[in-house]
């Protein structure tokens, strides 16, 4: 070729062949299975449709092996070993995504070093590690209340849980009603009135209205959280059995059972 294909911009992945890719770049042919190291730089292509329904485009790195020099053509493919390749003649098509290539691993990383690492442990099955979070422990505050003050504060009992139904009206998603259910009376159900824009407003600030009227119904059914923290009070007063950031905490842990704890059906 006589000029410099770094220096073109494009829109899209070019669907080519690596003889074809090759012949056009005016180099000599390979195995892209066995004999890409240092020829070109492998990338895992990524299609998704628009609401517009036209095809957009990005290419995640599947591995990019340290190689001296480094490789200068980069292609995409869509699985390992391809069945498509896909010429990348401009960086802006790439995102800097590291996938692990073993087959049905999924890790990704946006750094390369995290990527070795895993890779040498890599067992090819994906393992999903959710947020451990540990309750009851032996220095917790209700067994500190019950250790120190003998005081034996109840589970919390009372919750509200909403779901909210919505549409799709091709732009935006709308409100159309919210039930609510909660531990402190029965069932609530807030429909929207019409197509209006001030009808789901309504709908939402009503609901909005609710909550803070069942907040309300757990501090009134709920006087011992008072009376638990005037007690802790006096009783650290006399005695000083706790600092003062301790006795702070041990005061938010009783009166956060006069929170209200909303969880939202099938919420994310």
């Amino acid at each position: 070729m006589d000029f410099d294909h770094a220096q073109l911009k494009s829109r899209d992945p070019i669907e080519i062949e690596i003889p074809s890719l090759m012949k056009l770049l005016d180099l000599p042919l390979f195995d892209l299975i066995k004999e890409y190291h240092g020829i070109v730089n492998i990338y895992k292509s990524n299609k998704s449709k628009t609401n517009t329904e036209k095809n957009s485009w990005s290419a995640y790195v599947i591995t990019v092996y340290p190689v001296t020099p480094k490789a200068v053509v980069n292609i995409a493919v869509d699985t390992w070993p391809p069945t498509q390749t896909f010429w990348l003649p401009s960086d802006n098509l790439i995102t800097n995504t590291f996938f692990c290539k073993t087959a049905k691993c999924g890790f990704s990383s946006d750094r390369m070093d995290n990527l070795r690492t895993h890779e040498a442990k890599c067992t090819g099955i994906q393992e999903i590690m959710p947020k451990q979070t540990l309750y009851g422990l032996k220095d917790d505050a209700s067994t500190k209340l019950l250790r120190i003050f003998n005081m034996n504060i109840p589970n919390q009992n009372h919750l509200a849980v909403y779901d909210i139904e919505t549409f799709n009206n091709g732009k935006h998603l709308i409100v159309v009603s919210i039930a609510v259910a909660s531990t402190l009376e029965g069932p609530k159900y807030f429909q929207r009135l019409n197509d209006h824009p001030d009808s789901g407003y309504l709908l939402v600030k009503q609901f909005m209205e609710y909550l803070l009227f069942l907040q309300k119904k757990l501090v009134w059914k709920q006087s011992w959280v008072e009376e638990e923290v005037s007690y802790l009070k006096e009783e650290n007063e006399s005695s000083k059995l706790v600092s003062a950031n301790e006795l702070g905490k041990l005061i938010n842990f009783i009166k956060s059972f006069n929170t209200l704890k909303c969880f939202g059906f099938n919420a994310r």
